[in-house]
């Protein structure tokens, strides 16, 4: 009786395990096929075109004539500000419609235009490249509600929206804010870095700083007229990137090692 009990447990456990919902493996990312697309819910008449063209081609590195065979292969639109035609002082919101054309060479191969993108960089997750809904003046705008008028994203979501009728989502924002700091940082810290440098008193300390999902460091080394702020690891070669190896000024820090190879240097 034990044995039959036993043995119809065991069927009824089998019969549980073969009907336990199997978990999925995951799909590949984007759109599934068959599925409706959700593109821009603004439409905004365009107010100017332009057409790029490959210069010569790819393959035989010959240049293309103006006449030779071509088709449109691609399009984006950019949003963007500019000073007003009529002079009169103010903003008017451009919207542009960039077309890329793809053209035929004598050798018989294809060669299509394409935005512009830069290579990636170590330690940017951002891209840097001319497939961008917002034009660059209009990026510069959005730094400077951010930098110099402290707004987050959705408040500056909310000012373009109510003085430009211009529609971006605040991922939008976020993106143009990122590649800005990508695209001016080696000009912007070449020159903080030679203020420091050259300052007669400089200030350096450093704290945690989380930067996706990662434990990081946020450094600050601040003088009369410029403040330099570094992100990266809790190390030596930080300080010597930005000091240098023969720092001949007044350094004031607190007591972590890496601030001790400086003769002059004061204690806070």
């Amino acid at each position: 009786t034990n044995d039959l009990a036993t043995g119809s447990e065991d069927e009824q456990g089998s019969e549980q395990e073969q009907t336990k919902p199997t978990k999925k493996p995951p799909g590949k990312p984007g759109k599934r096929e068959g599925a409706k697309g959700y593109g821009r819910g603004v439409e905004l008449a365009v107010t100017a075109e332009r057409t790029h063209r490959p210069a010569e081609c790819a393959l035989c590195a010959q240049a293309l004539a103006p006449g030779a065979p071509q088709k449109a292969w691609t399009g984006r639109y950019e949003l963007d500000i500019a000073p007003p035609s009529s002079g009169v002082p103010g903003l008017e919101v451009t919207h542009t419609l960039h077309t890329y054309v793809e053209c035929q060479c004598g050798c018989g191969h294809w060669t299509r235009a394409k935005p512009g993108r830069c290579a990636d960089e170590e330690g940017w997750a951002v891209e840097l490249t001319e497939w961008h809904l917002v034009g660059p003046a209009l990026v510069s705008l959005i730094c400077a509600l951010n930098l110099r008028l402290r707004l987050s994203r959705a408040r500056i979501r909310e000012f373009l929206h109510d003085w430009l009728q211009v529609d971006v989502c605040t991922a939008t924002i976020n993106q143009c804010i990122h590649e800005a700091g990508r695209a001016v940082e080696p000009v912007v810290t070449e020159q903080i870095e030679e203020a420091v440098r050259q300052a007669e008193l400089v200030y350096a300390d450093e704290t945690g700083w989380k930067q996706s999902a990662k434990r990081l460091w946020l450094w600050v080394f601040t003088c009369a007229t410029a403040s330099l702020f570094v992100v990266g690891q809790r190390t030596r070669e930080v300080v010597v990137r930005v000091l240098g190896e023969q720092f001949a000024h007044w350094l004031m820090s607190d007591g972590y090692g890496v601030y001790r190879q400086y003769d002059w240097r004061l204690r806070c």
